[in-house]
């Protein structure tokens, strides 16, 4: 780890690789997804980069559910399927920071690319596993909200191109058998839906609907 005197930059820099390397370990998975809480149960956003993983995420926070986290999701596979709590830390674009009601959170640093928002207390809770009830592969985009779910064997790769890896060919077969239990145990879900901000409580409310149902 580099030495760095603003310990937010250092929390987050400690939830990648050196946590990727201890859930490895341990027998988890990190995965590059957003995650939140909402009732007690988790749901994992994954997708490639600019898809709108984080967007999802403050926009869950601001209708008043748990950010569990906003870039790099730790999923824990026994005895159930859980999302572990990462840092209470949510990076948006300045034009994502502007449109959504990022309430109970503190501006602690600013880039060109990034707001840096630590979230306050009252909204962290606590570092206990989450149960997974739903991963929610994310396209874009449609003209309408589409939500249903998917087969698991048809999106596995979708899910496995997101798995934290290691370079090691039997590293890689190691975290693909983790995502196969995974995908095998929780809820595939895939949602296409326009990409604007005016839309995001509609697919916020769908998502609760038919995926926590």
């Amino acid at each position: 780890m580099p030495d760095a005197p603003d310990p937010m930059r250092r929390e987050v820099r400690l939830w990648g690789v050196p946590t990727g390397l201890c859930l490895d370990a341990r027998g988890d998975l990190g995965m590059h997804a957003s995650a939140v809480e909402v009732d007690g149960r988790a749901l994992v956003f994954v997708a490639p980069g600019r898809f709108g993983k984080t967007t999802l995420a403050a926009a869950f926070h601001a209708d008043g559910h748990r950010i569990l986290a906003e870039d790099m999701t730790c999923v824990t596979l026994t005895p159930e399927p859980s999302v572990l709590p990462g840092p209470a830390v949510l990076r948006l674009r300045p034009d994502v920071y502007e449109r959504l009601d990022v309430a109970d959170t503190t501006v602690l640093d600013r880039d060109d690319e990034r707001i840096h928002l630590g979230i306050d207390d009252a909204r962290r809770g606590d570092g206990r596993p989450v149960p997974l009830a739903a991963i929610v592969v994310l396209r874009r985009g449609t003209p309408d909200i589409q939500l249903y779910r998917v087969l698991a064997e048809r999106f596995l790769p979708e899910v496995a191109a997101v798995a934290w890896l290691l370079p090691g060919e039997s590293d890689r077969l190691r975290t693909f058998d983790r995502c196969v239990s995974l995908v095998s145990q929780v809820p595939l879900w895939l949602l296409d839906r326009p990409l604007t901000f005016d839309e995001l409580k509609a697919v916020i409310d769908q998502l609760i609907d038919r995926c926590l149902a």
